[in-house]
């Protein structure tokens, strides 16, 4: 998104390009989407302070793995299917590093999991 700090245009339709490609259900794209879309010119600045102190931040949160692994409280992975990028290779090291976690893949759902299926989702938080 070459220029998108700057060029208004160039950073709603690149993040709405990025962000379209998270959904698998088109209609749950259609409804969110435009939301996302929306509230583009007011998260730029977040989004971009974000990207330079992501190596910094991957780094100190890497420090905390051995917290996970002794985590007192039940904990559930769930990932969506079809995320290209968070995907269940992911979500499988996330359940190995939590010890008696729950690893759950809910089909046809991406990143936004839980807007793509948000009753499956409900279901499977509830469900003991």
């Amino acid at each position: 998104m070459l220029g998108a700090n700057s060029n208004d245009y160039l950073w709603r339709n690149g993040l709405s390009a990025q962000v379209s490609e998270f959904f698998t259900d088109r209609g749950v794209r259609e409804n969110f989407l435009p939301v996302f879309v929306h509230q583009a010119l007011e998260i730029r600045s977040a989004f971009f302070g974000l990207t330079h102190i992501w190596t910094a931040e991957v780094a100190k949160r890497g420090e905390r793995i051995a917290e996970l692994r002794v985590l007192p409280v039940p904990a559930k992975v769930i990932f969506g299917a079809d995320d290209p990028y968070l995907n269940s290779g992911l979500a499988q090291e996330f359940h190995q590093l939590i010890p008696g976690s729950e690893l759950q893949i809910v089909k046809s759902a991406g990143q936004h999991v839980q807007l793509d299926q948000p009753a499956e989702v409900a279901r499977r938080i509830l469900d003991e």
